[in-house]
């Protein structure tokens, strides 16, 4: 809330108490003294929660000291634990060994990133090899770290990763202006985040919740938002992944983007409502109408890509790949990249996939904390390609100027 809204919430009330009887006077002073206190406390962000997948006690061990106090830990020995633990709590970044019994860490990969497409997952393990690495990256891994691993490199690959994932958390609850514009609703609003983060208040998810449902109950889209995600994570209130997707709907029905966003993930997962990809893409696709941007167009891109709710175009996928690329989403400027090297919806094009690896292998946000992932995957291109080739491709890069998608 900028210092303009602050002056505004104090201008309003101020005439209603000149009115009042002298008792009544005190306690609206009083009500409009504790809101501006808590509209100007100064904020911080909650710590980021970190998933350790490993069938070994002692990788586990040692990665838990590393990061015991920096993040909250949950910690799992399989593949099983690993996605009820996912399911149970909102994970930010998982860290999981391949080679386990049962169920192996590129499955944990590929359904995590179902789940929750935008958690952030790095593939660790002592027995590499180029299959499994592209097998990882092609599913959405954010990194690849060998065993034995040392503590600066997966210390960085991890805060790498929990920057990436709370930034794309901004970017896709940011959504479409509320259609409610009125002083107060804002204001219960952002006292929910407040509760909900602990930001200069005790945190408290079950008030969080109330503020948020204060304002939902008055139509306010991004509290029924927020609501949404309450009923969705079990925040404050039971989990009931029916009710979030009530919440979600009204929201969705004013065009807040992140609902939309939400809702795709819920008919994408068959969370409160029967699993349908179609459903699926029509949300994603309106949330990308809306605004919601680079993450919707990637899974769009997915979803084309694979013929899922949708038959399989490769040229769409494409489509909806490079418009996230534009905006310097990594993950789909790899997938485009791959689209050119195989010539899939589009025409070969060493160049411009020579561009799209090296774009996502040096992007800001980039899943490659191990750049030995994407160096693997230029130095094979490269070699197919002539002098004159690599020249046009290196030219590019030097032309691309991301989109401002923030």
């Amino acid at each position: 809330m900028n210092e303009k809204n602050n002056h505004a919430l104090v201008r309003r009330p101020s005439s209603a108490v000149e009115k009042a009887a002298p008792g009544v006077k005190r306690i609206l002073s009083g009500m409009v003294t504790d809101t501006l206190a808590l509209a100007k406390t100064p904020s911080f962000k909650r710590r980021g929660r970190l998933l350790i997948v490993d069938h070994e006690e002692g990788p586990r061990e040692s990665l838990r000291v590393i990061f015991k106090d920096e993040y909250d830990l949950f910690m799992a020995e399989d593949g099983v634990t690993a996605i009820e633990l996912a399911q149970q709590h909102d994970i930010d970044v998982v860290v999981t060994e391949i080679y386990m019994p049962g169920i192996s860490g590129i499955d944990v990969l590929e359904r995590l990133k179902y789940m929750k497409p935008d958690i952030e997952v790095i593939i660790m393990t002592g027995f590499e090899t180029n299959d499994t690495r592209r097998s990882a990256l092609r599913l959405g891994a954010c990194g690849y770290i060998n065993k034995p691993f040392d503590i600066t490199t997966i210390r960085a690959a991890v805060g790498k990763a929990m920057q990436r994932r709370m930034l794309e958390s901004k970017i896709s609850d940011a959504g479409t202006l509320p259609v409610v514009a009125d002083t107060d609703l804002d204001n219960w609003c952002q006292t929910g985040y407040k509760y909900l983060f602990g930001e200069g208040v005790a945190k408290d998810a079950v008030e969080a919740a109330k503020w948020f449902r204060k304002a939902a109950e008055q139509n306010h889209a991004k509290a029924q938002c927020a609501l949404g995600n309450c009923y969705c994570s079990g925040e404050g209130v039971t989990k009931d992944y029916v009710e979030a997707l009530n919440w979600y709907r009204k929201a969705a029905e004013k065009s807040y983007a992140g609902a939309e966003f939400r809702l795709g993930y819920c008919y994408r997962e068959g969370e409160g409502v029967a699993k349908d990809y179609a459903e699926a893409v029509k949300w994603f696709r309106r949330a990308a109408e809306h605004g919601s941007g680079r993450q919707a167009e990637y899974n769009l891109g997915v979803f084309y890509e694979k013929g899922e709710g949708v038959a399989r175009d490769y040229a769409e996928a494409v489509k909806w790949y490079r418009k996230a690329a534009e905006k310097d989403h990594a993950k789909a400027q790899y997938n485009l990249g791959v689209c050119y090297e195989k010539g899939h919806g589009v025409q070969q094009n060493f160049p411009e996939a020579y561009k799209l690896y090296k774009l996502a292998a040096n992007n800001r946000l980039g899943p490659f904390d191990d750049q030995e992932i994407i160096a693997g995957i230029l130095k094979q291109i490269v070699a197919r390609m002539t002098a004159v080739e690599i020249a046009e491709g290196e030219r590019r890069i030097r032309e691309f100027h991301p989109q401002n998608f923030e």
